[in-house]
């Protein structure tokens, strides 16, 4: 991914301690929470219209990816209707600076 990307979606698949895909059918809500540095934004995510799929989504905005050269760490959380909060395995991942960044108009 690169810095300013508007519009990625990430689809994350949830597994329980066992390997197995984990069922979200009494899920509540989900959440991405994304590291930018020091900072941690908490963004509301999407639960598959299937939930026995395990699937979240999250589709990038103007505001997340606002800072190249930086590894940023993405990691799911998801509410259950018992009041049960689950979360995933944190996932790195490098946002690059774009060419377009350091292109000065002549």
């Amino acid at each position: 991914m690169f810095q300013l990307d508007v519009g990625v979606e990430l689809d994350f698949v949830c597994y329980d301690e066992v390997g197995e895909i984990l069922d979200l059918t009494n899920a509540t809500g989900a959440f991405l929470f994304i590291k930018r540095g020091n900072e941690i934004l908490k963004r509301t995510a999407t639960l598959a219209d299937d939930r026995t799929t395990g699937i979240i989504t999250y589709i990038i905005t103007d505001e997340d990816l606002t800072v190249g050269g930086l590894n940023y760490q993405l990691q799911v959380a998801v509410d259950f209707a018992n009041g049960a909060h689950i979360s995933s395995s944190i996932v790195e991942a490098h946002v690059a600076e774009p060419l377009e960044a350091d292109y000065v108009e002549e």
